[in-house]
């Protein structure tokens, strides 16, 4: 546990003082990580337990982390991970995230406004779940398939020649793509959703 202590000084000060600084930490690669900030860089880098973030404003880049745990609590901020696998979870206000290389079995995404890139394969009986209010959603899909169930207000879809339309009403949209039996639901305001097959 790392814990940033008040300053303890003297006399009288005017104007404003900011230090920054770097902590790095070497650890066996199977721990799990739990990690609370305020304003902060996570670089982690081939650390293959769970990953817990929960931070106000915060950039997290995540490089070979082979776990199947992923829990990102942020108000405003950035994920990168370059793999990923197991259940992944994000609650944020206003942020972005680009995944790419994963074979998740859970999605739950629950998000304000944000931009959001997402490079995974679908496995069968997977459920997948994307709460939006406005923002874009770029979801491409390596191997499997499933029913995409898309609820919506003002929102603009495309998707590619692969995925089949079964529903089209004012306010809900399906789509089919062969190859598996995941659930993709997706329940937006006013967004940009673009479904592609990735090869």
């Amino acid at each position: 546990m790392i814990e940033e202590q008040p300053r303890d000084f003297s006399g009288v000060s005017f104007g404003s003082t900011d230090e920054e600084y770097t902590i790095l930490i070497e650890a066996p690669m199977g721990v799990s990580l739990n990690l609370g900030g305020d304003d902060e860089n996570y670089g982690i880098n081939e650390i293959n337990g769970s990953i817990a973030i929960n931070a106000d404003d915060a950039d997290v880049n995540l490089k070979g982390c082979s776990g199947d745990r992923f829990d990102f609590g942020l108000d405003d901020g950035s994920i990168t991970m370059d793999e990923g696998r197991g259940s992944l979870l994000i609650d944020v206000d206003d942020g972005q995230a680009e995944i790419r290389n994963a074979n998740f079995d859970e999605i739950n995404l629950d998000s304000d406004d944000g931009d959001f890139s997402i490079y995974t394969g679908l496995t069968d009986g997977g459920n997948y779940s994307f709460d939006m209010d406005d923002g874009n959603l770029e979801f491409y899909v390596g191997s499997g398939g499933g029913t995409f169930k898309i609820r919506h207000d003002d929102a603009d879809i495309s998707t590619d020649q692969t995925f089949r339309r079964i529903l089209d009403e004012e306010n809900e949209t399906e789509f089919e793509l062969p190859g598996g039996t995941a659930t993709i639901s997706i329940d937006v305001d006013d967004a940009d959703i673009e479904l592609r097959k990735s090869n």
